[in-house]
């Protein structure tokens, strides 16, 4: 069951993207709309198409070229990491404090499968939750494993995406579901 999302109404809101916005305060886009004289299309078109960690880094919004282009040392693409890895810690703690810890933290995806930085980024400094990141590991990892140390009361691992395997389940749970329906009425009539 799920509590919660950094979702909103759209996928606009929550974490910053490779190129939408995330979280933003509603005031600086009507500010934004007035300064640069946009109508509301075209507001939505930049928020959704041009922002996120794009725009942040002014090039583009790949991790892999943002980590690349911050380790060579631009400051603009290590300023949209710093920004992607604040916003998950800003959920990561909201999400805490509303389930009252947890047990464990997964990574997955494409992000969280391959970014070493990013999890340990993530994971910094939150031994006062009971979360203890395990530098080697995590940097040694590929595919899916613990990144935690063994003495952190939260395990933290990585967990690859199946999305295919999630779509073959659900396809099999709805033909079964119409299957026993289509029976039931077949033994009714």
């Amino acid at each position: 069951m799920a509590i919660d999302t950094s979702f909103g109404t759209s996928p606009q809101s929550g974490l910053p993207q490779n190129n939408r916005v995330g979280d933003i305060d509603v005031f600086a886009v009507l500010h934004m709309m007035k300064k640069l004289k946009l109508a509301p299309d075209q507001m939505a078109a930049l928020l959704g198409s041009k922002s996120g960690l794009a725009g942040i880094s002014g090039t583009c919004g790949d991790m892999r070229d943002l980590t690349e282009a911050a380790a060579q040392g631009d400051s603009r693409s290590q300023l949209a990491l710093d920004v992607f890895v604040y916003a998950i810690r800003h959920y990561l703690g909201a999400f805490l404090l509303e389930l009252g810890g947890v047990d464990a933290i997964t990574f997955s995806g494409g992000i969280g499968e391959n970014s070493s930085e990013i999890r340990a980024g993530v994971l910094r400094d939150l031994s006062g939750f009971g979360i203890e990141l395990d530098e080697d590991r995590n940097r040694a990892l590929k595919g899916e494993g613990l990144i935690s140390t063994e003495r952190s009361t939260v395990k933290a691992m990585v967990v690859p995406a199946n999305e295919e395997i999630v779509v073959a389940r659900e396809t099999v749970a709805v033909v079964e579901r119409t299957h026993a329906a289509a029976h039931a009425m077949v033994q009714t009539a």
